[in-house]
């Protein structure tokens, strides 16, 4: 049995935005960042691996990190990851 594995990784947009310049932010004791992972669109893929040819799920993600209090900016990354495992994706799938 082969081990869950992610076989192929893609970050395909990276949007930067920054509302204050450095010499704002460096006089700050702190700042707050938080994160926001949204996976979606889960689809079921025929591709060839170096397993042979199986099927995979793929995945659609978006990656946000904001800097907050004060309000500096955020760098979001989307993309997709292909999940590959010896089991019933199917299942997965519908779950």
């Amino acid at each position: 049995m082969v081990s869950p594995m992610i076989i192929s990784f893609q970050v395909r947009n990276i949007e930067p935005k920054s509302f204050t310049g450095p010499e704002g932010v460096k006089h700050q004791k702190s700042i707050n960042i938080n994160f926001d992972i949204n996976i979606r669109n889960p689809t079921l893929v025929v591709q060839k691996t170096s397993f042979g040819e199986k099927q995979i799920i793929r995945l659609e993600y978006t990656l946000s990190i904001n800097y907050l209090n004060p309000n500096i900016g955020y760098i979001r990354f989307e993309g997709s990851t292909d999940y590959f495992q010896d089991a019933d994706l199917e299942a997965l799938h519908k779950q």
